[in-house]
């Protein structure tokens, strides 16, 4: 096995961007080409905001054998920010993998996160097992539930239908950008752990994207809420996985689902991320999961499943005392 403690970790320079792709797809596209990952994942190059790319280099060969990017980013919690060092994007070669290269680059991330005082680091781990090793436990609980459009409530209040041009669902434009935000902000607050996005997150999510589709709840020209939709063709059917979903009012949400519901001559499939307190499994006419899909041979979105439950993304106190002094804590009467 080869000594990890020969592996450099470096800033990755424009000039590194080719081995930057060629790891990132070995890794999570090995069907794709470097031009295309170079198209579609960097066409803006490796200088991102709020993003900071690291080569791992074996220092005997000089060559590039992993990569990975550190983010910062902000969650909420107690309706505090927390700053937070996130973690993505961790490749290894091929042939240097089982080798303790990405352990490597989680200790450099640590360490870089410890030095600028971060309290928390996230991220969307491969496996679980692996990063518990290294202290990181898993905190993003998610359900994700796989149902037939047929099962959906059909709910009947105009809300769902775009009835009087001022109330209902319609499709998402660019003029929206500022109130659809401030929808995710109002709901952000209230949970403990979304991410305070910034504007580059937002790009990511809103661009268009072959068969993602985005629709808003307007009710008197207010926007109260949003759905992010990818369509995914399965081999003999058509699917919608909900990427996302914000509602702000209860008739907003019933609205989403009415919406949804209205899909079913088209699709057979809807795919619900959501949280656990998420009353949605109690208001289908059947709880159960679409057959369509027992042996669907991939993944939607960022969990895998765990019977009901989604295994999400993890957290890993960096540095302890800033968390200590950054904690929110509530007010209450002596006990």
């Amino acid at each position: 096995m080869n000594d990890p403690s020969n592996i450099t970790l470096r800033l990755a320079q424009d000039e590194d961007l080719n081995h930057v792709a060629r790891l990132d797809r070995l890794a999570f596209a090995p069907l794709r080409a470097n031009a295309d990952v170079i198209r579609d994942w960097y066409p803006q190059g490796l200088e991102l905001p709020d993003r900071t790319q690291f080569l791992a280099v074996e220092a005997t060969t000089n060559q590039a054998v992993g990569a990975y990017v550190q983010i910062d980013l902000e969650l909420l919690l107690q309706q505090k920010r927390f700053p937070t060092l996130g973690l993505a994007g961790v490749a290894v070669a091929p042939e240097r993998r089982g080798q303790r290269v990405a352990r490597r680059m989680i200790e450099h991330a640590l360490e870089t996160g410890r030095s600028h005082q971060y309290p928390l680091a996230m991220l969307y781990p491969f496996q679980h097992g692996f990063y518990r090793k290294l202290g990181w436990a898993w905190v993003g609980r998610s359900h994700q539930y796989r149902v037939s459009t047929t099962h959906l409530p059909r709910y009947s209040e105009p809300q769902s239908f775009a009835t009087a041009g001022l109330t209902g669902i319609f499709p998402y434009d660019a003029t929206q950008q500022q109130a659809l935000q401030t929808v995710y902000q109002t709901a952000a607050v209230q949970h403990n752990g979304w991410i305070q996005r910034r504007e580059w997150l937002w790009d990511s999510l809103l661009k268009p994207k072959t068969g993602r589709e985005i629709y808003t709840y307007v009710e008197a020209g207010a926007l109260l809420g949003y759905v992010v939709l990818q369509f995914t063709q399965l081999p003999d059917r058509l699917a919608v996985v909900v990427r996302e979903w914000v509602a702000l009012t209860s008739t907003a949400y019933r609205s989403i689902l009415g919406f949804l519901a209205s899909l079913r001559d088209q699709v057979s499939t809807i795919v619900w991320n959501t949280f656990a307190e998420d009353p949605f499994p109690h208001l289908l006419s059947e709880q159960r999961r679409d057959p369509s899909l027992s042996a669907a041979p991939f993944e939607f979105g960022l969990t895998h499943a765990f019977g009901e439950i989604g295994g999400g993304f993890m957290w890993r106190l960096v540095d302890v005392q800033r968390a200590f002094e950054q904690r929110p804590v509530q007010a209450i009467d002596p006990f």
